[in-house]
Parts: C-alpha cells; sequence; structure tokens
C-alpha cells in the first residue's frame, strides 16, 4: 500500500513547519543586515599592500566609517547613486614625510619571496605605516599630477612597485579613480591568515602556512 497524505493532512503540516520557516528566514535576514550595514569579511588576493595585508590574510571590513552605497549590499544589488549615505570626507594636501625602516620580505602571488627596503610614510595628523619601496625610478614613479574627479577616490597600495592602483588606467591594467559608491568598507581586523604560496607545495606542509600571530590583528 502506498503513501498517501489528505489535503487537511497537509495543510496542518504546512502551519505547524511555519514556525521553523519563520526562525530560518529570521536568521538570514539578520546575516544580511549584519553584512550589508555592520562587517562583511574579505580575502587577499594578491601582494599589493604588503607588508600591511599579506596573500592568505581574511579581513574583517567594517561597513560604517565610509558611509553606505550600492555595493554595501551584497552583489551590488543596492540602488545607484553618486553620494555615499552617511559619508565624509578628508581633503589633504600636506607632504607626507618617509623614514627608512630596515627591510622586508615581498610575497609574490606564486609563493616566491624577495627582500625589499622597507619605509615608514608619516600621513598628516600623526598615523603611520610601512610601505616596501625596490626603486625610486621604476614605472610607476614620477607619474602626471592626478586630478581627481569629483565623487571619486584615488587608492594607492602599500606594496609601491608593484601594486596596479589608481596610478595605472584600467586600460592598463589598474583601477584608475575609484567611485566613491565602490566603497564597501575599512578593513579593521585580520580574522586569519595562511600562506597560499603552499597551494604550490605537498599537502603535508599546508599547516605550517597558518600565521597564527596575525589571528585577530588589528590593521592600522
Amino acid at each position: 500500500m502506498g503513501l498517501f497524505m489528505t489535503a487537511s493532512e497537509a495543510k496542518r503540516l504546512v502551519w505547524r513547519s511555519l514556525p521553523a520557516i519563520g526562525e530560518i528566514a529570521m536568521v538570514v535576514g539578520v546575516a544580511l543586515a549584519i553584512n550589508t550595514i555592520a562587517a562583511q569579511a574579505f580575502y587577499v588576493p594578491s601582494g599589493s599592500m604588503e607588508p600591511t595585508l599579506l596573500i592568505g590574510d581574511e579581513l574583517m571590513v567594517s561597513k560604517f566609517p565610509y558611509g553606505f552605497s550600492r555595493y554595501s549590499v551584497p552583489l551590488g544589488l543596492g540602488p545607484s547613486a553618486p553620494t555615499r549615505l552617511f559619508g565624509r570626507l578628508w581633503i589633504n594636501g600636506e607632504e607626507v614625510s618617509l623614514r627608512r625602516d630596515g627591510f622586508g620580505e615581498v610575497e609574490e602571488a606564486d609563493g616566491t619571496t624577495a627582500r625589499a627596503p622597507r619605509y615608514v610614510e608619516t600621513l598628516p595628523g600623526g598615523p603611520e605605516h610601512p610601505i616596501f619601496k625596490f626603486t625610486w625610478d621604476g614605472p610607476l614613479d614620477n607619474t602626471d599630477v592626478f586630478a581627481v574627479a569629483p565623487g571619486h577616490v584615488f587608492v594607492m597600495g602599500d606594496n609601491r612597485d608593484n601594486s596596479a592602483d589608481s596610478r595605472l588606467s584600467p586600460i592598463a591594467g589598474g583601477v584608475g579613480f575609484v567611485p566613491v559608491e565602490n566603497l564597501v568598507g575599512r578593513v579593521d581586523v585580520v580574522l586569519g591568515s595562511w600562506d597560499l604560496g603552499l597551494l604550490q607545495q605537498p599537502i603535508s606542509t599546508w599547516p605550517s602556512g597558518l600565521r597564527l600571530s596575525r589571528f585577530f590583528s588589528q590593521v592600522h
């Protein structure tokens, strides 16, 4: 004898399932709200921001410091607008001071490393951050003056000689000027880190790629 269900039984089953469905929908809704308003996780795929960020770092990006735009919503499904909701603008024309700070290891996406001169930049107002700089006469040095269009930002990687940033146009493989609405948020915390270069090595070596010292470390 086959199993069957009457219409009334099916109706009662649906009604009993509604609380569970509601709970699932609420959990998904809360997760999407947190991902949109509060924070979102990203992985670092390249070495453009070395030594501040390493390939394989998992980052926690807070959404509120730069305001909100269509790209604050998952998959960029928010409405397009020329301005950012709750955004702020800083204009800084002061020259950035630079001091030597030894050497550091630059990692490429294929896992190879090179020894690079390390410097510390002091931004107007006092904040400091390290950069790598191999040469002062490379193809990304001595550029023309960039006039940033309203509603855009100029971004530049800390790995100065190996960053396809705003110094290069999209046609040349860079990002060019970035529309303000494209900003997702500010990187605050490295959640975890693993050396992706070990993907080229035997599996037995993979656990050694965990950078435990970078877990839950703050990004300045």
